[in-house]
């Protein structure tokens, strides 16, 4: 069942605060009937089925994926980012302006970004995995009795 425009502002406002009547009232239902029709809207099949694709499309804008997680920590290892700092101009009593900068990462972070890259394609692994086939041979050593 397809949602009405009315049904539709109802879920878009429903996934901002999950406040039923309040997303009702800026749907368009009145003041004096949000807090029913709020109610009534978020009990039904269709309207809830809208508001978990809703709330499924956000995670997936929001949710980043391995490959950028790669690419940053690549762009920090290779030393491509820089970070904001503050630098204190003058010296002593003369150092009165604070500035913002921006500097290169550290070899610190740089150390770390490809620790973690090395961790993520197994460069550093100390276990070892064995393969392959192991034949089984039955001895019969049970003497019969004759």
């Amino acid at each position: 069942m397809q949602v009405n425009k009315r049904h539709e502002r109802f879920c878009t406002e429903y996934i901002i605060d999950y406040n039923a009547t309040q997303a009702a009232i800026r749907s368009g239902y009145s003041e004096k009937t949000a807090r029913s029709q709020g109610q009534r809207l978020s009990t039904k099949v269709d309207i809830k089925k809208r508001i978990q694709e809703l709330q499924e499309e956000i995670q997936q804008q929001n949710i980043v994926s391995a490959m950028d997680v790669e690419e940053f920590l690549s762009k920090v290892m290779n030393g491509e980012l820089e970070e904001e700092a503050l630098l204190v101009v003058g010296i002593g009593e003369e150092a009165s302006e604070v500035v913002k900068a921006n500097k290169k990462l550290s070899a610190k972070d740089r150390i770390k970004a490809a620790e973690l890259l090395g961790k993520r394609h197994a460069l550093f692994t100390e276990k070892r995995e064995i393969s392959g086939e192991v034949g089984v041979t039955f001895v019969e050593d049970v003497p019969t009795e004759d």
